[in-house]
């Protein structure tokens, strides 16, 4: 900032006071920026020059000292404390530590780049009483996903998935179709958890950005703290009336969708990881289930599991699941399948898939050879989790144990011929070329124990 901005704004300061009448004209006169749009439309070197600003807004939200305050054209972050610590707040005309959200407010100051999009520094606020919110602005993708609504108002739609209660709020995550967003919302709005989740819901609030040391745009969040902005459209669907859906139609095709709402699948327990993830299995088909629930589960064990379809492998799963067991059944049998043979399935078989139709191997037990490269263990020396690297024909993979004995495999010798036991994981990538989908298969095994990595041929003393 140029030394001259300070006691040019200085002199704004009496001007406009004394002539609030004349707000707008005066502020065009002296050539200061009146609508906070023209403030977000600014390049980044622009922002950074502390052009004088002159605007009416209403508060929004408030995030610590910080604002967000928004006319009738956009919303912008309003950098309390940055202004404070470079002396270039006047806090004479306003306790800013005692104003809220829904209050309008006059605020002198001048632009900054801010670490993500342009904001604005205060030199003078005054509070002028309180006003309506603006209205809220109904969410687009587009612009929500890429951060173009940094800092504004919208309103949002669709279904709570999970809440988890924090210290002094709650986080909602809600999946919005076509995407899955977090809202933090004031735990005051939020006084019965459970009767959310599964629920359609409408919440207002103000966009907030996570970004990056180069100030690109990782993802969004709603920040609510007004009353009123969280609304229950729909309330959740009793347990009873969760549809029972077999795990081969959980993504098939339906002239009709099945909705965001949870699915009940069944299915025999083939591996689980207490409070992260199971692995269900029904005849050839297979799912990964994220679930935090604090059911204790083992391999064998029968469960109905309620939950929400994720779509984001291309096989797709469930995620924020509720199980409980309803028996015990024999774990399916581990198929004898080369790995390499199975990307030599999904990589070929790209639009008939005939080979591998009835014999979906993503989520189920393998058995295999493969040569040992090497056994490598998590940088914490505390954790159990180990990776092995194997060679199964011309294919490297990686073998992982989470936990349990996983110190075990550190008596394998590099070079040792083993059996290996464990659940297939796949993961796609797909990049098009001209009208020639290319598809590229990443595969893993997740071990159950150490013991599912036997040695069939020590390595050679040579």
């Amino acid at each position: 900032m140029s030394c001259i901005a300070p006691n040019r704004l200085k002199r704004l300061d009496l001007r406009c006071v004394c002539l609030l009448a004349l707000w707008v004209p005066l502020a065009q006169a002296y050539g200061l920026i009146t609508r906070i749009a023209e403030i977000r439309e600014l390049l980044p070197a622009e922002a950074e020059m502390a052009l004088p600003v002159l605007i009416r807004g209403v508060v929004t939200t408030r995030d610590g000292v910080d604002l967000t305050v928004q006319d009738e054209t956009a919303g912008i972050w309003v950098a309390v404390n940055t202004a404070r610590n470079r002396q270039l707040l006047n806090d004479s005309l306003a306790n800013l530590d005692e104003v809220r959200e829904g209050v309008e407010l006059e605020i002198i100051g001048i632009t900054g780049r801010g670490d993500f999009a342009p904001i604005l520094l205060p030199s003078s606020v005054r509070v002028l009483g309180l006003k309506a919110f603006p209205p809220a602005r109904q969410m687009v993708a587009s612009r929500f996903l890429s951060g173009a609504e940094d800092s504004q108002r919208i309103e949002v739609r669709g279904v709570v998935q999970r809440v988890s209660r924090q210290a002094d709020y709650c986080e909602l995550f809600i999946d919005a179709v076509p995407g899955r967003l977090t809202v933090e919302i004031a735990s005051s709005l939020v006084p019965d958890s459970e009767s959310l989740i599964d629920a359609e819901v409408r919440v207002c609030g103000v966009v907030g950005s996570y970004f990056n040391i180069r100030g690109g745009f990782i993802s969004p969040r709603l920040i609510s703290r007004v009353a009123g902005d969280l609304v229950i459209e729909k309330p959740a669907p009793s347990l009873v009336d969760v549809p029972l859906v077999s795990l081969d139609r959980l993504f098939a095709f339906r002239p009709e969708p099945l909705g965001s709402h949870r699915k009940r699948v069944t299915g025999t327990v083939t591996f689980a990881l207490p409070g992260k993830l199971f692995f269900l299995q029904e005849g050839n088909n297979a799912v990964r289930v994220a679930s935090q629930t604090a059911v204790s589960l083992q391999a064998g064990d029968r469960v109905e599991a309620l939950g929400f379809l994720d779509g984001t492998g291309v096989n797709g799963g469930m995620t924020e699941a509720t199980v409980w067991k309803t028996g015990s059944a024999a774990v399916p049998a581990a198929v004898l399948k080369d790995p390499e043979e199975v990307m030599r399935i999904y990589e070929n078989d790209i639009y008939v898939r005939e080979e591998s139709r009835g014999d979906d191997f993503d989520g189920r037990l393998i058995r295999f050879r493969a040569l040992l490269l090497r056994v490598r263990g998590s940088p914490d020396r505390n954790a159990d989790w180990r990776q092995v690297t194997l060679e199964q024909g011309r294919l490297i993979l990686g073998a992982i144990l989470h936990t349990g004995d996983a110190k075990a495999l550190d008596r394998l010798l590099p070079g040792s011929e083993v059996d290996v036991t464990g659940i297939l994981k796949l993961d796609f990538s797909q990049a098009v070329t001209g009208l020639d989908p290319q598809r590229r298969v990443n595969l893993e095994v997740t071990l159950r124990k150490a013991g599912d990595v036997t040695v069939v041929r020590a390595p050679s003393w040579w």
